[in-house]
């Protein structure tokens, strides 16, 4: 087996593929090849196309600053070439490209946790699917006098796109691993021909601090919420007020709710029995360059100090041990041999859990989150509090698609 990067060349063979292992209907000459994502596929000696994946590099929200994020989607391979390690021969081929590309992190959206954790990726970013009864948004409604709900703008073809995208990044700027965004292609700006819609929200003084972008699924009479974005509390209700216009809805649907967001609070404050949140797991990260996220963070202001290693890595240059030291919300970062003594050890899974989202939140939780192993001195100890105090809980979301 080899791999390499597809051309357009290779349309025909990887739409075979692609159709074989997803059950689409493909007719040769209705395709094109992807405008905005890289192929990568595995041959067999005979030139035979196995398997193949699409990927994209996209910036990041990652502690206080951004770093490049390989988005991969559209992994398939043909149903007679399974088990016999197409998949497996992409993903290596994906760690020699971070290493000579500089990506820092991997994200895809598994049909399987256990299969993509053999390469490396672990479920990261959890969310919460909530679904109203439409009366708890009259209620709240009644609470607010009309002239402080604001107004709201349809976004259609250029207008109003460039303070849609100004309110999307400043928000992803408040979530970790949020990707920023430059141009329409995650949001409806041809509302009438898709009938998807995103509506700005303005202040009484006309300034744009959130945004909506839904659907209406008249088949169950539901307002599905794909997007919502505030930055001020005014903006929230104000934009919960416009939706309860829709009352062919019965029910209101909010796809991707990030645990913790302000608008929990809000729909549970007028709740009587009628709101419903599933929690999911959404997107499974690989970390390429531990380094480079350890040296990202956002750091507390109180100091402390703590040595990670991470080990077992297939990618070599991730295993080490990682000696911190933090104060005024800034760090420095000491990288030492594999085998100097750390306060904690992680498996490369387990690294992408507590660096990405701090998925614990005490020493007493953190023994029972897999592929941690803790050293049991006084020092180790107190070294375990200052990473956690580092590492705590934060808020994640990823809305792309890919």
């Amino acid at each position: 087996m080899h791999v390499r990067e597809l051309t357009p060349e290779d349309l025909d063979a990887h739409c075979r593929v692609s159709a074989m292992a997803f059950h689409w209907s493909y007719k040769p000459g209705e395709e094109t090849f992807p405008e905005h994502e890289r192929l990568l596929g595995c041959f067999d000696d005979g030139g035979t196309l196995l398997a193949d994946l699409e990927f994209a590099v996209r910036q990041a929200v990652v502690g206080a600053t951004t770093l490049p994020l390989v988005c991969i989607g559209g992994v398939a391979a043909l149903p007679f070439a399974r088990r016999q390690g197409a998949v497996r021969q992409l993903f290596l081929a994906l760690e020699c490209l971070a290493q000579q590309e500089g990506w820092a992190l991997g994200a895809l959206y598994p049909f399987s946790t256990a299969y993509y954790r053999k390469f490396g990726y672990e479920n990261t970013l959890c969310s919460l699917r909530v679904t109203v009864a439409m009366r708890h948004l009259d209620a709240l409604a009644a609470t607010i006098p009309a002239e402080r709900q604001g107004s709201v703008e349809l976004v259609e073809g250029e207008r109003g796109l460039a303070e849609l995208l100004e309110v999307y990044n400043t928000a992803a700027r408040r979530h970790q691993m949020m990707l920023l965004r430059h141009d329409a292609r995650q949001f409806h700006t041809k509302p009438l021909e898709e009938k998807k819609y995103s509506c700005l929200w303005r202040s009484t003084q006309g300034e744009a601090q959130g945004y909506v972008s839904y659907q209406l699924n008249t088949g169950t009479h539901t307002l599905e919420v794909e997007e919502i974005v505030f930055h001020t509390p005014e903006a929230l209700y104000g934009l919960l007020c416009y939706l309860r216009v829709y009352n062919k809805a019965d029910a209101v649907c909010f796809e991707q709710v990030p645990p913790g967001s302000p608008l929990l609070l809000a729909l549970r404050e007028y709740n009587d029995g009628g709101l419903n949140a599933i929690y999911r797991f959404l997107a499974s990260f690989r970390l390429y360059d531990p380094e480079a996220l350890l040296r990202s963070h956002r750091y507390p202001q109180q100091p402390g100090a703590f040595t990670l290693a991470v080990a077992g890595d297939t990618l070599e240059c991730c295993n080490g041990v990682y000696a911190v030291q933090y104060t005024n919300g800034a760090a420095t970062l000491e990288r030492r041999p594999a085998d100097a003594p750390a306060a904690l050890t992680l498996t490369r899974e387990a690294a992408a859990r507590l660096l990405l989202s701090g998925q614990t939140t005490d020493s007493f939780a953190l023994r029972f989150l897999p592929g941690v192993t803790l050293a049991e001195s006084e020092t180790a100890q107190a070294e375990q509090a200052d990473f956690l105090r580092a590492f705590a809980a934060t808020s994640t979301a990823l809305w792309d698609g890919f």
